[in-house]
């Protein structure tokens, strides 16, 4: 068994372009077991990153070692696709296939030769994630969280050592998101998660590390503790909206909370995950500007 110190996940200078546009610069980064959160805003680079460990895409630059194997061969692409479960954005999910045939289908792909036992890996999985009593409906009947769920379950078929999950809980109500949250860490426990979201309520639940990529680029790969860290003294309470602040919201106690450089003598107010990738963002954006 790998220890927690035993990196799985090694990419060196990997970069992406389409056509004149870099979807990723030169990007290394080393992830060991357990969640990864993956932070940034929209064109930052994250379904591009996934999409490479997921082996759906190649890097155009760079090198990277994925459980031990090399996805850029055809063997060792082969090899990880065996023991990788990947949940992309937009599943896009047969309508017609009830919830137990589709993930049946997959167990076909992930190479159960045997009937009974790609069965009751089907099962298995339905249950693990809840379904056990919605998998004979047809997944065009199924509601958008249970459908996340249904590919989710496609996901794990076959105890997949290495998760790659592109904005899991997009589009679900706050119960679904907590059970399928719970699934996640459970998942977490035993193998490597990666977990793109703009959650960063699920990143300051479920993950042990978070990276955060802007523009292509790692700007940030440390714990949750840690960003919010580069927060601490940068958010006040006041009991007006503190212009030049970066953010400022009133709360429900009607006091203003607020995000950026603080005035002499500012009450202060501890810090979250989200204000230290606020944070992170604003002096990312100015030093590229």
């Amino acid at each position: 068994m790998n220890s927690p110190a035993t990196p799985r996940v090694t990419l060196d200078g990997v970069g992406v372009r389409y056509g004149r546009r870099t979807a990723l610069h030169e990007v290394s980064l080393t992830l060991g077991p357990g969640v990864t959160g993956l932070l940034g805003p929209n064109g930052a680079g994250k379904s591009t990153l996934l999409r490479v460990l997921a082996t759906a895409s190649a890097p155009d630059t760079g090198t990277l070692s994925v459980l031990g194997l090399d996805p850029l061969t055809d063997p060792g692409r082969q090899a990880l696709r065996r023991r990788l479960g990947y949940l992309p954005q937009n599943p896009g999910l047969p309508g017609h296939f009830t919830a137990f045939d589709f993930v049946d289908y997959v167990a076909i792909l992930k190479e159960f030769g045997d009937r009974e036992a790609r069965r009751t890996e089907a099962r298995r999985v339905l249950e693990e994630v809840g379904l056990t009593q919605d998998r004979s409906r047809r997944i065009r009947r199924l509601s958008g969280g249970i459908r996340q769920r249904v590919a989710l379950a496609a996901a794990v078929v076959g105890h997949p050592d290495l998760l790659v999950l592109d904005e899991p809980t997009v589009g679900l109500d706050p119960e679904q998101r907590l059970r399928l949250r719970e699934l996640i860490a459970r998942l977490g426990e035993d193998r490597t998660v990666l977990l793109s979201t703009h959650q960063t309520e699920d990143v300051a639940a479920l993950c042990h590390a978070v990276v955060v990529l802007d523009h292509g680029r790692v700007t940030f790969h440390g714990s949750p503790a840690d960003l919010t860290r580069l927060a601490r003294g940068h958010v006040w309470s006041s009991a007006e909206r503190a212009p030049g602040a970066l953010a400022a919201w009133r709360t429900g106690a009607g006091t203003f909370r607020n995000v950026g450089d603080p005035p002499p003598g500012a009450p202060p107010v501890d810090p979250t995950v989200e204000d230290g990738y606020l944070l992170l963002r604003h002096r990312t954006s100015r030093n590229t500007a």
